[in-house]
């Protein structure tokens, strides 16, 4: 439930409505993370569900226990750190991901996670939930 007057309870459209072409932008941002020549569509989803959860975004979440390949766990261990504190990836973390992940690869994969650690913020301050792209 938004917190803007005026929009309390209103739908997350119409809080973004206030801003057409920022939120505009912000769908066409998400929609270029889902284009599988970029990245694997299933490590796109786990990251957005994995940044949603660390947010504490409602049904979002991520098995921890679930077993994973090398490329989700690196990617799910990158989108955790960028989410805590960016700064704290380390060398052994970017040559894992270097090892991983094309060059290609690895920058959707650092667009993936700050977009929707973007819009995981954006949600909540504004107090909105909006469905997913």
């Amino acid at each position: 439930m938004s917190w803007i007057p005026g929009f309390e309870g209103a739908r997350a459209d119409a809080v973004l409505g206030l801003r057409p072409a920022a939120a505009a932008r912000m769908r066409e941002l998400e929609a270029e993370l889902w284009e599988a020549d970029r990245l694997d569509p299933a490590i796109t989803e786990l990251v957005r569900a994995r940044v949603g959860q660390l947010l504490g975004l409602p049904g979002r979440s991520v098995d921890a226990a679930e077993s994973r390949s090398p490329r989700e766990a690196a990617a799910i261990g990158f989108a955790e750190q960028y989410v805590m504190d960016p700064h704290g990836v380390t060398d052994s973390q970017a040559a894992e991901l270097n090892a991983l992940f094309t060059e290609r690869e690895l920058t959707a994969l650092t667009f993936c996670v700050a977009v929707y650690d973007a819009i995981g913020r954006v949600e909540t301050v504004l107090g909105i939930e909006r469905e997913r792209a």
